[in-house]
Order: structure tokens, then sequence, then C-alpha cells
């Protein structure tokens, strides 16, 4: 609900068992979670932000990282930056308590590689996030994030229209119930296996037609998320690793904690003009970068940097 907010742990490829689908109580002992990221889930009004009139369906609105808004953490999976896309995500929760992610927009940034911008991934039909199920229910849903980008730079006589499209069908069944020890608390919880087939697909189209395509590609991948009574958001959630890979090995968690003792570290590489830098700071919400050459900094969590001139520079780092 608008309003509403949350302090949630992430951590990558965490060792956890995320046990079996049963009608037996479970135990899931997930009290050994180290943190590598915090965040803070806030749900507001979309008015109150910046692309509110292109979701005009939209009752709820919440910023972060993309994985996190559009519902799953695919760890080192994609060997791309996605935490790094700040984003904010538009949502419908209707009268019987199902929440629709309509679409998000993000700034797609990778330096280096690629740079829309600011872009609305808008979601047609809409994606489910939640919806309210007893224990041995299930409900499905096919969602679809699609934008259209024209490509255009000095070799290209006209504007060629780029399709990023992600389709998602998914089964979610209230499988599992029981208790779930986090790192601070122990919950009451049920269990959801949302079962997940994306399809992707980046390339060219006439007309619906591909003509030609950069990534066309399906994975399959679960997603397991612990509701408790009495919490408006679950209390943790798990992307496990899509078939094909062995065993079902978690990609990532994304969980109910407390902040520690805060602390602000980095390291950094350089390739050329380009620091890289990896934040290792400890309990923080939110970071400011000063690269130490009078710019207007960063506040990404790990952000890349293209200084204009060779030198020394002092880069300093803050964690709040």
């Amino acid at each position: 609900y608008v309003g509403y907010e949350h302090v949630v742990a992430t951590q990558t490829n965490p060792s956890v068992d995320i046990g079996i689908a049963s009608a037996t109580e479970q135990n899931w002992d997930f009290s050994n979670l180290q943190a590598s990221t915090y965040d803070t889930v806030r749900f507001v009004d979309p008015a109150a932000t910046p692309a509110g009139v292109s979701f005009p369906s939209s009752n709820m609105a919440r910023s972060g990282s993309l994985p996190s808004l559009l519902g799953i953490g695919l760890g080192d999976l994609i060997p791309l930056p996605l935490d790094l896309f700040p984003g904010t995500a538009y949502y419908t929760k209707n009268a019987d308590g199902k929440i629709y992610n309509n679409g998000v927009f993000t700034n797609i940034n990778i330096p280096g590689l690629i740079d829309l911008g600011e872009q609305n991934l808008a979601a047609n039909p809409a994606d489910l996030f939640l919806a309210p199920l007893a224990f041995n229910e299930s409900i499905s849903n096919q969602g679809q994030f699609e934008l259209v980008y024209n490509l255009q730079n000095d070799t290209l006589p006209i504007p060629i229209p780029v399709t990023l499209r992600v389709s998602l069908n998914k089964t979610i069944t209230a499988d599992a119930y029981g208790n779930l020890q986090l790192p601070d608390e122990t919950y009451s919880v049920l269990r959801y296996n949302e079962d997940v087939v994306a399809d992707i697909f980046v390339g060219i189209e006439v007309f619906g037609v591909p003509i030609q395509s950069f990534v066309d590609t399906t994975i399959n991948f679960n997603i397991f998320r612990f509701l408790s009574k009495g919490q408006n958001y679950p209390v943790a959630t798990v992307t496990i690793s899509p078939d094909g890979t062995g065993e079902p090995t978690p990609l990532s968690i994304e969980y109910f904690d407390e902040l520690g003792p805060i602390a602000a570290s980095f390291d950094f590489t350089t390739s050329c003009l380009t620091g890289y830098f990896t934040n290792n700071s400890a309990n923080a919400l939110a970071y400011n970068w000063d690269f130490g050459d009078g710019s207007a900094g960063s506040s990404a969590a790990s952000p890349s940097y293209q200084f204009t001139q060779p030198g020394t520079y002092s880069v300093t780092l803050q964690a709040f």
C-alpha cells in the first residue's frame, strides 16, 4: 500500500536449502545469511514520481534496482550490472488483492556498451507480481514487457527500430508452509513457488516479424516467496537457477533484515581513463561518490566513471 516501507537485504548466490513442496510443516533455517547490499522497499503515490503520467492505471509505485522491481534476482547468471539500473515500477493493486506490474521507468546505460537513456519498459499485458493464495491454490498469468528504441547514428541513413521484449509466463502455487528463520527474526510463513518461463528477444522487427535477432532465448527459473501474516511484503524471496544447470542453485535472496554497523569501503580497477568501482560497504542504503575531478559524482552503488584527463585522483565514498 502507499506509505509502506521496509528495509530488505540482498545476498547473491546464498547457501540455503529451499526445501520441498509438502503438506507437512517445514523449518527453513536462513539464519546465517550475510547481506551484500541493503535497500528500502517504499511504495509511494505514482503521481509523485517522474513517469507517473505514463502509467495512468497504477495506484502504487516503488523505486529500486531493476531486478528487485521485476521481482527476480538472477545473481551472476546474466553478466550485466542489472543492479545498477535504477528505476521506478508501477503497480495496480485491485479489489481482490492481486498486484500487477504495469511497467518500469528506468535509465538503461551500460558505460562503453549501450546508452538508451531514460525509457519506459511498458507491460502489456501486465505481469502478476503477487496474489492472495491459500495452501495448495494456484494462479497463472502471462505478462510482457516491451521497449522499442529507434537506433540512430552517423552511419545509419534512417533510424532502425530495435525491440527489447521480455515475455513472462508464470504459475504461482502456494506449495509449502512452516517456520522461516532469518538472521534477526523467525516468521510463520506460507511459501509461494513461482514457476517462470521467460522468452527474451532483442532485435529488429518489421510489422511484428523478426528480421534480425541479437538475443532470442528462453530461460526457465523458479522464484520462491515466503509470505507471513501481518507483513505486507514477502519476508524472503529466493530465485533458483534455470533448468539444465544441474542441481537447482539459489542465485539470490532478498529478505527482511535489520541494519548493523555502517562502514564505507570499495575496491577499483582501471582501463585507460575509466575507473570501475566495486562497493564493499556494510549496512548502507545510499551512497555518494566524489571522483576527485570536480564532477557531479555519482549516487550509484558500484559506478564506473570515465575521467577526461590522465592523472592521479582522490576518490571518496560516503555511505549512508
